[in-house]
């Protein structure tokens, strides 16, 4: 499959992690230079993986004796999905790293207040809740959305510059 797909670096990445796997325990010298390979490539990801893809590269990473890799993996996992409990769930099973896991339901739950503010019609209370949020974890598309819906909303054919641009700082890492 990976041949199949050469520009996808997310498959190229898994697909490396788990021939590094593979050969573990016969040929060491080998699957350190597929997983070196591996990193070098997750460097350079533009985008990040879908959740169970980082979940299962942290986990190849752990296996393969790169446990801050596996770490930092499992840190933009929590920063970016971190509002759904089942990632953060299976994040746990992984970790037991107090930062990685703290940090997304505080994050979590302050959304979920900005969303009751926000759904209860009082805005300027929601915005400050979202860029709280947001501050806490600006990869968290989640969050971001919500910051965005909320600075845009009520927004007439000329909306405000200034809510406009908060707007696009708020979504910039997704673009």
């Amino acid at each position: 499959m990976a041949k199949e797909n050469p520009t996808d670096p997310g498959l190229q990445i898994r697909a490396r992690l788990m021939k590094a796997t593979s050969l573990l325990l016969n040929d060491a010298e080998t699957a350190e230079k597929l997983t070196e390979q591996a990193l070098l490539r997750l460097d350079g990801m533009e985008q990040f993986m879908s959740p169970e893809a980082a979940l299962l590269v942290a986990k190849q990473l752990q296996m393969l004796g790169q446990a801050s890799a596996g770490a930092s993996m499992l840190k933009n996992c929590a920063e970016i999905y971190g509002d759904d409990p089942k990632v953060m769930q299976n994040i746990a099973k992984l970790t037991d790293d107090p930062t990685i896991l703290s940090s997304s339901n505080a994050a979590a739950d302050i959304n979920r207040q900005g969303v009751r503010s926000y759904k209860g019609g009082n805005l300027v209370e929601a915005r400050e809740l979202f860029r709280k949020a947001l501050a806490m974890q600006p990869k968290n598309i989640s969050i971001a959305l919500n910051m965005a819906q909320s600075l845009l909303h009520g927004a007439d054919a000329n909306p405000d510059a200034a809510l406009l641009e908060e707007c696009r700082r708020a979504l910039n890492w997704w673009a």
